[in-house]
Order: structure tokens, then C-alpha cells, then sequence
């Protein structure tokens, strides 16, 4: 009878742990959180969208899209090496904030699920030229 109850102890311990880092992983990938890049910003394939390459630090990997929030302008650092600090939205947030009210077609649809898209907060322009 103790056997099985530290084996069902050691069940639970193992379930809630699973949990826990399940929940934190969700949480660190989850929308609404502010992210910071640094890199070279790019015109996007999109009216309105951004892209960056030379990406340093963490998330380096990963295809990002920015969308300018208010009183941002991306467009006039195009080129230029910044720094871009902003919240992560949905992608139909973002097509949203693209497109307006017109629909996006079944082939950009597909296209914003394998980004991860920002609308930027600020930008701090650090080099005219980019490496």
C-alpha cells in the first residue's frame, strides 16, 4: 500500500511539473508580449509590412512581420540598421491592420500563419547603412 502511494505521489509530482512548463512555454510564445529586435529593416512583400534581416540576438530564426502602430514611421528607416520594440498580435490582427476592411486572399492567409507578426511601438534608428 506505501508503494502505491508513492508511486501515485510521484505521478502527480510528474503531471503538475509537465503542466507548469507547458504553461510557461505558452506564455513566452503568447500574443500581447513586447519583444525588442535589432537588424536591418526591409520593405515587406505586403502594402504597409516590414521585414528585417541580420536579426541579432534571440529569435534570430524566426520570420517576423511589423506592422507601424500609431506615430511610427517604418518606411523612412527602410535599409537602415534599428531597433524595434513592439507587441506581438494574431495574424488576423495583423491583416487586419494591413488590409483594413478588405479581405486577404487564401494564399496571404496562409502566408501570415508561418509569421510572427509585431505592430511596432518604437523605433531607434542606430546606422544609416546596414552590414
Amino acid at each position: 500500500m506505501k508503494r502505491l502511494h508513492l508511486l501515485f505521489l510521484f505521478v502527480m509530482v510528474f503531471v503538475l511539473a509537465l503542466a507548469t512548463a507547458e504553461a510557461a512555454k505558452k506564455a513566452g510564445k503568447g500574443k500581447g508580449r513586447t519583444i525588442s529586435l535589432t537588424g536591418c529593416l526591409q520593405a515587406g512583400t505586403e502594402a504597409n509590412t516590414f521585414t528585417m534581416t541580420n536579426i541579432s540576438g534571440a529569435g534570430a530564426a524566426t520570420k517576423y512581420e511589423f506592422v507601424p502602430g500609431e506615430n511610427v514611421n517604418l518606411q523612412a528607416h527602410v535599409g537602415h540598421k534599428v531597433e524595434i520594440t513592439g507587441m506581438r498580435v494574431s495574424a488576423g490582427k495583423a491583416m487586419k491592420m494591413e488590409h483594413g476592411k478588405t479581405a486577404a486572399s487564401k494564399a496571404e492567409r496562409s502566408e501570415e500563419k508561418g509569421e510572427v507578426h509585431v505592430k511596432v511601438t518604437s523605433l531607434k534608428h542606430i546606422s544609416p547603412t546596414c552590414p
